[in-house]
């Protein structure tokens, strides 16, 4: 297996730890993408070492998280933070440990992370990438598996579901069969999460290459219904004249398309709530055709709720309203200076760079 490569700062910092008897290790995100060649500098640190023991090697440290083992150290120039092998006790409101116990060993402390992927180690002094559940064979295979049984990691942690989907999308992998599986049987458990964590999730979501992989498999496990049912009650709408099915196939397009377009979250969130209203406005005329008359203030309106609920900012809730207000406007040659000017009055000017024609 490769050699994680270590800064000469990183070396130096983990000396520091070999002088005193323990040792440090990088874990997680970082090993993995080097891993999956992609550049990273956002480090996580576990060691043996207690936290009272790392703060008497550093002459600066911030107790940033010390109930949970976590310190910041502040070494030539850098900042490192730095967490305490643990195992945690039962998760009784499904998202946080109720106890913390700090261990010697990193097989312990590794066993309970959520994903195989995400629970490499690489060794300070040498850069030697320790692998102790097979996650490098599931980075070829290009899947997300949970560590150990599913069904306990997301007992343990509900808001793991969710990562799982997000990861998928991250990564342009698939879910382990009886990881997703595990997920579907407790999707329920999501309603435990407060609605921040769970933007927060769906927003790193949005924010991905191909947002619809993680989409869908918030759609086939039950977590939508539970965090989007607006969104998900737009699976059993049909509609004829946007080149989908119905209007959930739809909304999946626009969004992929904002992301291939790289358009900021603000719009990403637009396309994924802007037609939200189809299924509550729809109806059919003379001729049989499906109409959806209004749907696009009246899924402001409802995305203005939605966004309230998921606790977003007051901006960004305007912002995404702004848009969707207006996404059945069309611009063409023949408008007149005074209507471009209308129509700039009236979404603010500040918004001509979010505002897109991705969503009609």
């Amino acid at each position: 297996m490769k050699t994680y490569p270590l800064s000469d700062n990183i070396k130096q910092f983990a000396s520091v730890f070999k002088e005193n008897g323990f040792c440090l290790y990088i874990v997680g995100g970082a090993v993995r993408d080097y891993l999956l060649g992609v550049r990273s500098s956002d480090y996580d640190f576990c060691t043996d070492a207690l936290p009272d023991q790392v703060m008497s090697m550093f002459r600066k440290v911030i107790p940033t998280g010390i109930k949970h083992g976590t310190v910041t150290v502040l070494f030539k120039k850098e900042s490192y933070e730095v967490t305490t092998f643990r195992t945690e006790g039962a998760y009784s409101d499904q998202r946080h440990p109720d106890s913390v116990t700090f261990v010697r060993n990193l097989e312990e402390d590794l066993s309970r992370r959520d994903f195989t992927v995400n629970a490499f180690a690489a060794n300070c002094l040498d850069g030697q990438i320790i692998d102790l559940f097979d996650g490098l064979s599931d980075l070829k295979n290009k899947v997300i598996r949970a560590i150990g049984d599913p069904v306990k990691r997301f007992e343990e942690d509900a808001l793991r579901m969710m990562r799982l989907a997000r990861f998928c999308a991250k990564l342009g992998f698939s879910a382990d069969p009886a990881t997703k599986a595990a997920a579907a049987k407790l999707c329920e458990n999501i309603k435990a999460v407060s609605n921040e964590r769970i933007f927060d999730e769906l927003s790193k979501t949005l924010m991905s290459e191909i947002p619809t992989v993680g989409l869908r498999i918030m759609e086939d496990t039950g977590i939508l219904s539970h965090i989007l049912p607006e969104v998900q009650r737009c699976r059993s709408t049909e509609q004829t004249k946007v080149g989908s099915s119905n209007v959930l196939d739809h909304i999946y397009n626009c969004v992929d398309a904002s992301a291939k377009l790289n358009y900021s979250l603000t719009v990403r969130l637009a396309a994924l709530l802007h037609d939200i209203a189809k299924p509550v406005t729809m109806t059919v005329n003379q001729y049989g055709f499906l109409r959806f008359y209004g749907h696009d203030v009246k899924s402001a309106e409802m995305a203005k709720d939605v966004m309230k609920r998921l606790k977003c900012s007051n901006k960004m809730i305007d912002d995404v309203c702004i848009i969707i207000a207006n996404h059945m406007v069309r611009y063409n040659e023949n408008w007149t200076d005074g209507a471009v000017k209308r129509f700039i009055c009236r979404i603010g000017k500040e918004n001509i760079n979010n505002f897109s024609g991705a969503t009609r």
